[in-house]
Order: structure tokens, then C-alpha cells, then sequence
């Protein structure tokens, strides 16, 4: 299976990423390639995150990181939706979906 990212996912990543840079320079690289490497496992395990309240989206916590992938497993792709830091406020359901 391949991943897509949608534009909220990239801009997500993008955001993540300045973030850390501006805060904890020495980390932003490595949490960058951490993540991009996690999200990468659901190529071979599509239904590795768990579902949430919306039956199509599923959330993959990234180990190590504080971070949430939703993502959707559609024909022969997993699209990931959105990352978020794990602290924020929970999302309503469907509001995943870009």
C-alpha cells in the first residue's frame, strides 16, 4: 500500500517541524524522520492505529513522540488525514478528515 499525505497532513508536518525547530533545534530533524519513519509502518500494517468515532478514520500513536496520526485505509492506499500533539484537546468525530 502507499501513503498520501493531504494538505493538512503536510502543513501538520510543516508546523511540527518549525515548531521544533524554534524550540528544540537539536530535536526537530530527528522527530521529523521519526515520525515519517512510524507513519511508513502503514504500508505493511495498514490496521495498526485503532479506530475512532468516525468508522473510516483510524488514530496511530506515534511511541516515543506525543504525537497522533488519523488516517483512512482506502483501495490501495492509507491516507493520512492529520497529525496532532497528543495533548491537545481531542477532535470531534469526522473532524479528522481533510
Amino acid at each position: 500500500m502507499k501513503v498520501r499525505y493531504s494538505r493538512r497532513a503536510l502543513a501538520d508536518l510543516v508546523g511540527i517541524a518549525a515548531y521544533m525547530r524554534e524550540h528544540n533545534p537539536q530535536t526537530a530533524a530527528a522527530l521529523e524522520k521519526w515520525l515519517r519513519a512510524s507513519i511508513e509502518q502503514l504500508q505493511t500494517f495498514p490496521l495498526l492505529g485503532r479506530p475512532t468515532d468516525d468508522p473510516e478514520i483510524r488514530m496511530f500513536p506515534i511511541v516515543r513522540y506525543p504525537y497522533l496520526v488519523f488516517y483512512e485505509v482506502a483501495d490501495n492506499e492509507i491516507v493520512i488525514h492529520h497529525i496532532r500533539h497528543a495533548r491537545r484537546q481531542p477532535l470531534n468525530p469526522g473532524a479528522a478528515r481533510s
